[in-house]
């Protein structure tokens, strides 16, 4: 869904710049740069939210030292 709204929207933003030559800022440039960032913060979120509900006992970040042989 977020990958599927990110693609839209910069969809949208191509056809605004590049087929009906806009390029004088209105709202939807707006919405495009906030919601982009937005629906990109949020899915890095939810990969670490999943993360911690398959596997709550490991960290996200694997730790790299004396544990290497029990991965």
């Amino acid at each position: 869904m977020a990958l599927t709204a990110n693609a839209v929207l910069t969809l949208l933003l191509y056809c605004d710049i590049y087929i009906l030559y806009n390029f004088e800022p209105w709202w939807y440039w707006s919405v495009y740069s906030i919601g982009v960032n937005v629906i990109d913060v949020l899915m890095m979120l939810s990969l670490v939210v999943n993360h911690r509900m398959v596997n709550p006992s490991q960290p996200v970040i694997l730790n790299r030292g004396e544990n290497d042989s029990k991965l």
